[in-house]
């Protein structure tokens, strides 16, 4: 394959199929899926979605072939953060038709298509579910239906944090999402040809490579989470796994503004404890920060800062 996203090359020599495989030094890309608040910033990841859209559309458009198994682990990132799309070993060529039923079908939960995974039925659009998971994957770290609003204000508080602001950002996070709910329609016909997708992305960008500001949604309709009135860190707790045992963690929270603000500790499940005073309702001091201890009275899983 002689496209920049489309990572391996098939050569015919002397009637034997053989696969000259480039070297990827950035590994798949499972191995840098994470959450909004860490990991590849929003630029990689938007340039990702972009990559494997115009890997899918050489695919689909040139080569006539359906992947089959498009997912994380078989698409590589280069030393430039380049996406790769790989493993093309259960992949179909349609030879000019619209979808084909294959058996013994190789499925990845989670990715396939549902009309592939019940019936065996291929077509470019089986791939299209799968950008559509991808996609949720790379914006959101979760593969469950995206809130935008959430979603949009986990963003929010990453750039607020590192005060980087990418152009059109909270646009084409929100576009990103958009499409990939189209994506995983389970009726193929509303999915999105790989044509729409990348003409709807290439919409939000001027034709000379320019950002067009002019579409910039006024984002300060959505009104602010806690963490954004107060700086927490960290947002997320992580405790260690001891039985029986009351597990603490510092929670730092700042007041940034010249104003008090009051708030309340409130915990998702009855095993978290906060404790600071014997009241939880606390006030933030002008241009100060307080600390809480959030305690673990059972297992050790993660609790979030509310």
């Amino acid at each position: 394959m002689d496209q920049e996203n489309v990572g391996s090359i098939c050569i015919r020599r002397l009637e034997k199929d053989y696969s000259v495989f480039e070297y990827i030094s950035k590994g798949s890309l499972h191995n840098h899926l994470t959450d909004e608040l860490r990991g590849l910033e929003w630029h990689t990841r938007y340039q990702t979605i972009k990559g494997i859209c115009d890997g899918l559309q050489y695919l689909h458009k040139e080569k006539d072939v359906v992947h089959m198994d498009l997912k994380p682990h078989n698409i590589l990132m280069d030393d430039l953060m380049i996406p790769k799309i790989t493993d093309f070993g259960v992949s179909k060529h349609l030879d000019g038709i619209s979808q084909a039923v294959t058996g013994g079908c190789h499925v990845s939960l989670g990715y396939c298509a549902p009309e592939y995974l019940h019936r065996g039925q291929v077509s470019f659009k089986s791939d299209i579910f799968s950008l559509g998971v991808i996609i949720i994957d790379l914006v959101t770290g979760r593969k469950e239906d995206p809130d935008t609003k959430i979603v949009l204000r986990r963003w929010r508080y990453r750039w607020n944090r590192s005060a980087t602001y990418p152009p059109l950002g909270y646009q084409q996070v929100t576009e990103c999402i958009e499409i990939a709910a189209r994506c995983v329609s389970h009726d193929p016909k509303k999915r999105p040809y790989i044509s729409d997708i990348i003409r709807q992305l290439d919409e939000l960008e001027s034709t000379n490579g320019h950002v067009n500001y002019a579409n910039e949604p006024t984002f300060s309709l959505i009104s602010p989470y806690p963490w954004e009135l107060l700086d927490i860190d960290p947002l997320e707790l992580h405790f260690p796994f001891e039985a029986n045992k009351q597990i603490p963690c510092l929670l730092q929270l700042s007041n940034p503004r010249d104003d008090y603000i009051a708030f309340y500790m409130q915990t998702s499940s009855g095993q978290y404890v906060p404790r600071r005073t014997k009241q939880r309702n606390c006030t933030a001091p002008i241009q100060e920060q307080c600390h809480h201890n959030i305690s673990s009275t059972e297992d050790g899983t993660a609790s979030h800062a509310e």
